[in-house]
């Protein structure tokens, strides 16, 4: 999963489609809460209904509180298994953009891609990887464009009598 979540917004997409719940997001926030201890004492068990424990792995924990961390702040959250190929319509739903304009990225050669007859498959990591890149420039570029603004008195309030 990428470190940094932020999602773009198509003008055929509302955001609020892809935000959680109020109650789910702040449950998922208590578990990131509980998970993050767990990880330094020593793991995570889960306990069921008829009281038998089972020891939770590292890395699955590690999944976990990922997944929480996302909910947490109102994103939505897919796994993939990473030796599995997406289609284009799946690459699109993890990207949060059309399947057209993710043939496009493949056309451009910006994301890898192989062809299985007359489709096109997409590795996990490779539309991971390009998600974390276009997260990477829309930071930078927002950043660019916030100096900009400050520099110019963008953000100076003229004050005004009543």
């Amino acid at each position: 999963m990428a470190a940094n979540n932020r999602q773009p917004i198509e003008p055929s997409r509302s955001s609020a489609t892809n935000r959680l719940p109020t109650g789910e997001r702040s449950a998922a926030a208590r578990l990131v809460s509980f998970l993050t201890p767990a990880r330094k004492v020593g793991g995570l068990q889960v306990v069921d209904g008829a009281g038998r424990v089972m020891d939770v792995p590292a890395k699955m924990t590690d999944v976990i509180r990922k997944a929480a961390e996302l909910m947490a702040a109102g994103q939505t959250v897919t796994v993939l298994a990473e030796d599995k190929f997406l289609t284009t319509q799946q690459a699109a739903t993890v990207l949060n953009v059309s399947r057209q304009y993710v043939v496009r990225l493949i056309e451009s050669g910006q994301v890898p891609a192989v062809k299985v007859g007359a489709h096109r498959r997409l590795r996990p990591a490779d539309v991971e990887a390009f998600k974390a890149r276009r997260d990477t420039q829309r930071t930078s570029a927002l950043d660019a464009l916030a100096a900009l603004s400050e520099d110019a008195g963008g953000y100076d309030l003229p004050i005004t009598a009543r």
